[in-house]
């Protein structure tokens, strides 16, 4: 990878061996790296990545975020409003439009 490179895993922990990339950030070869997932979940509270510089004293910058990437208010807005449409569509004994059989 550049030195300018971003890594990015929000798909599956075990897909990266997280010492390797330990090792990769502390030497500061690449730019950073944003973490969602990690082979053991939850982080444990002495582990590596929970360490203000990320485990990489400071060479490279590393976001870690709790796993749920796709919590914003526009999407939880959506799901709330459609949970109560199909909660709403229940009570009425109509049919549900989101089932999955």
């Amino acid at each position: 990878m550049e030195p300018s490179s971003l890594f990015v895993n929000t798909s599956r922990g075990p897909l990266v061996v997280e010492e390797d990339l330990v090792g990769i950030l502390r030497a500061g070869k690449i730019k950073g790296a944003v973490l969602d997932v990690f082979n053991l979940e939850p982080l444990p509270a002495d582990g590596e990545w929970r360490r203000s510089d990320g485990g990489t004293d400071g060479k490279s910058r590393v976001l870690v975020t709790p796993h749920i990437p796709f919590v914003e208010e526009s999407v939880m807005k959506g799901f709330y409003e459609q949970q109560a449409g199909e909660l709403l569509r229940w009570s009425r004994e109509e049919a549900l439009k989101n089932t999955m059989y």
